[in-house]
């Protein structure tokens, strides 16, 4: 009576190829062709030289082989195929029962072993047992190997931290991002993640820690999506892309799963909105709005550091007459020149914004009133110096003041206007100043 089988082990054994090294041709011819009624292919040797040969070329699924055979022996074969290959599964015939000599076979890898002559049920059994743990490796790599396609296939930088902050799993688009080809690169490249992702301020997460693990930033709260951005590999001083984050924690066994999205594109249109509504059209200076909100920062930094502040707020003189003369065209070029050749003159803290109309502020920072009125004699120069297109020579009226201690935006910029106002009744082009502090 056939031996039966599941329809499960069936399908197992159609897939498999099958090598099968014996030197007894009687054998080796009866095996191959049982085998060959039962399994996809079945290839032969006589010996294990060419057994070693033959696998090196197929790579089977399975190897049967006898032990004593020329040229060499089956256990010599073994311990060949095992200097690189640990996973093949080894099922080894026999006539010889002698404990030690198993044993040995046991040491060098063999998986089952089958006593001559050969009962085809328990070889069958046998290949269906070591093929089914085959099997089972072989799908848990396609998943491996399905998974990794998928989360390679994703536009997002995906990665996996360990409780301690190391890196278990970076998907392509991060490697790429990185500059490697590979996770064991990036590995042995020495890289670490935690200097090459920084907070909105462009400062490295390793700086931010203050006793939390590195990565505490990247996970958030329910409140708000962390942004981050990466350095370029290529540029990894200057080129940096800003990504949202979202993460994931899994308890056991307790992994970090993050997920970074690239805003850059919505990032560049958030900072041309912010750029368009806080910046003037015509001279791409501040605008008033935006310059309302630095200079209250400003004055909130002098009051809490004792550091003094100081406002110029000046503006075209008889710039109406520009305009009638020369058309509102030429009134508009003159403005963008003045605010060009002011703001050479300014230093990197000091803050140049359109108040209206004609009239500009600059927010000057750790100057006193009296160094304030230096700067403001200082541009009135350069401005009446100056050639403009097709106005020619111009000039400009200075209306300084000090921030005061119970000052609030309007007092202030009050006493600069009060202050501008004085040096227009003077007589226009020059520097007037509100009384510093006593």
């Amino acid at each position: 009576m056939p031996h039966s089988l599941p329809m499960g082990d069936t399908d197992l054994l159609k897939g498999l190829t099958v090598l099968y090294v014996e030197d007894d041709p009687h054998i080796r011819t009866q095996l191959q062709q049982y085998l060959a009624r039962r399994v996809k292919t079945v290839l032969t040797a006589d010996n294990g030289h060419l057994g070693l040969e033959i696998y090196r070329q197929t790579h089977p699924d399975l190897i049967i082989t006898d032990l004593l055979m020329p040229v060499m022996d089956g256990l010599t074969m073994i311990r060949h195929l095992r200097e690189t290959d640990t996973s093949t599964p080894v099922i080894v015939t026999t006539a010889y029962s002698d404990e030690e000599y198993l044993m040995r076979a046991i040491e060098v890898g063999v998986d089952r072993y089958i006593l001559k002559p050969i009962d085809p049920k328990r070889l069958i059994d046998g290949i269906i047992k070591v093929s089914r743990a085959l099997w089972q490796e072989k799908e848990q790599q396609r998943f491996h190997h399905y998974v990794q396609f998928i989360l390679d296939s994703s536009p997002n930088l995906l990665l996996v931290l360990l409780p301690d902050g190391q890196v278990e799993f970076l998907n392509r688009a991060f490697l790429n991002t990185l500059g490697h080809s590979s996770l064991q690169q990036y590995r042995e490249s020495g890289v670490d993640l935690a200097n090459w992702i920084l907070t909105p301020e462009f400062q490295p997460l390793s700086q931010q820690s203050d006793g939390q693990p590195w990565f505490q930033p990247l996970l958030g709260n329910s409140d708000q999506i962390p942004i981050v951005y990466i350095r370029c590999h290529q540029q990894p001083e200057l080129a940096r892309r800003p990504y949202s984050v979202t993460s994931n924690r899994l308890a056991d066994p307790e992994r970090f799963i993050l997920s970074l999205t690239d805003i850059t594109t919505i990032d560049r249109q958030i900072r041309d909105l912010e750029f368009k509504a806080f910046t003037d059209a015509l001279t791409g200076t501040c605008n008033r709005a935006r310059l309302q909100t630095l200079l209250y920062a400003e004055m909130q930094r002098s009051q809490r550091h004792g550091q003094p502040l100081s406002v110029l707020l000046f503006d075209v003189d008889h710039f109406k007459r520009v305009n009638d003369t020369f058309g509102h065209q030429t009134g508009d070029l003159v403005l963008v020149e003045l605010t060009s050749i002011v703001s050479q003159n300014l230093r990197a803290s000091d803050v140049l914004a359109r108040w209206g109309g004609e009239e500009f502020m600059i927010v000057s920072p750790d100057i006193t009133v009296e160094a304030a009125v230096q700067l403001a004699e200082k541009l009135r120069k350069i401005i009446e110096k100056h050639d403009f297109p097709c106005a020619g020579h111009i000039t400009s009226s200075f209306g300084v003041a000090q921030y005061l201690p119970q000052d609030n935006i309007t007092t202030l910029t009050e006493r600069a206007d009060q202050a501008l106002y004085h040096a227009k009744r003077a007589g226009r082009n020059r520097v007037e100043c509100t009384p510093p502090p006593e």
